[in-house]
């Protein structure tokens, strides 16, 4: 470890100390439920998310669903800039070592045609 990476450890060590830290899961039934309540169908984007975090594998590395609780009712507008610009940066860094997993789940990869009722 370079004494850059010390001084991270110590940040990270500095924060642990001080704050108290909830382990929280993507919780599908709220996702569930709201999207349905703004007249959403949720079954295709629970399904994809379910599959993406069955591929990272790891508890500590679980896509979200808070991307998609916005609180404008325009998400089908927003959905391809929310997984451009924020989901698929995360992914990549959560599936770096599996590029073949990860090409399925990039928007103009695939991602955009399986979401196609969300698009506007």
């Amino acid at each position: 470890m370079n004494a850059a990476d010390r001084s991270i450890a110590l940040v990270d060590q500095a924060i642990i100390r001080r704050f108290a830290f909830v382990h929280l899961l993507p919780n599908y039934k709220v996702l569930e439920k709201y999207l349905s309540e703004k007249g959403l169908s949720p079954i295709l984007l629970i399904e994809l998310l379910r599959e993406i975090n069955e591929q990272i594998g790891n508890e500590d590395l679980l896509l979200g669903t808070s991307f998609f609780m916005q609180d404008d009712d325009d998400l089908p507008h927003r959905i391809g800039d929310i997984w451009q610009g924020e989901i698929e940066p995360y992914l990549k860094e959560a599936l770096y070592d599996r590029p073949k997993e990860l090409d399925k789940y990039i928007w103009e990869g695939g991602v955009k045609h399986r979401l196609r009722q969300w698009t506007a």
